[in-house]
């Protein structure tokens, strides 16, 4: 197991050897190590449920292409997420979802049947997993709801500072992020992504490095301050 976790950072290490702690020698063995590069779908939804997948590196977004003429993106994902997991506890012969490498990852790879055989016998497992299914799913539920109630420039707040705490360690974020992903993640038009990103510059609450946004602690210390007061006055 220590080869995976050389791959993860310290938190998904321990979240590994928590939820691999009595997982026998023949199900870790049949674990791969696959690389994949960025815009990469690798699960598609409605094809057969047969492949599990777990994220050690990089991020990975689900795509929905029915809600729109263009495919919507509307949920992410990070280390250690189990893709397949979700199908065997609902009992699933299909994958729910489409997913797609938001940028290059890597996993572990085994085949369904063997995964299944184990997380149904090991208590523990099953339990944590079940844990974090269920706890994403009244997140992403949330978010949906946020969306609908925030107005346009707090819906792009929850973006910048949901990245700022993802890069772990990091005391300033400076990322690329472009308006058709905010799009897709907010509902919002291209106008007015445009106009509310300029307004967060002239305010002095993010700042501008070439193409990139740049989000120091202080600015993300404001914004969060600011989107969790109007979220706890709506009491969502």
């Amino acid at each position: 197991m220590k080869r995976w976790i050389d791959k993860c950072d310290k938190n998904s290490g321990a979240y590994l050897r928590q939820y691999f702690g009595n997982a026998p020698e023949w199900l870790l063995d049949s674990f791969q190590i696959v690389n994949m590069e960025k815009d990469t779908t690798f699960i598609a939804e409605g094809e057969k449920a047969q492949k599990v997948f777990i994220l050690l590196k990089g991020s990975v977004t689900a795509i929905d292409y029915r809600v729109r003429e263009t495919a919507y993106s509307y949920a992410e994902f990070y280390p250690t997420e189990v893709f397949g997991a979700l199908e065997i506890i609902g009992d699933k012969d299909t994958y729910m979802t489409t997913l797609v490498a938001a940028e290059n990852c890597v996993f572990l790879k085994i085949g369904r049947e063997r995964f299944e055989k184990w997380l149904r016998s090991d208590m523990n497992a099953f339990q944590m997993q079940a844990k974090h299914s269920s706890e994403h799913l009244v997140g992403e539920a949330r978010r949906e709801r946020l969306n609908v109630l925030l107005k346009a420039k707090d819906r792009i707040a929850l973006i910048l500072i949901k990245e700022y705490e993802h890069a772990t360690g990091a005391d300033k974020l400076q990322i690329y992020l472009s308006r058709k992903v905010i799009m897709e993640a907010t509902g919002l038009s291209e106008r007015t992504v445009t106009r509310s990103l300029k307004e967060f510059e002239t305010e002095g609450e993010i700042t501008r490095s070439g193409w990139d946004i740049v989000l120091t602690k202080e600015q993300y210390l404001n914004l969060k301050k600011l989107v969790d007061h109007k979220i706890n006055k709506m009491g969502v």
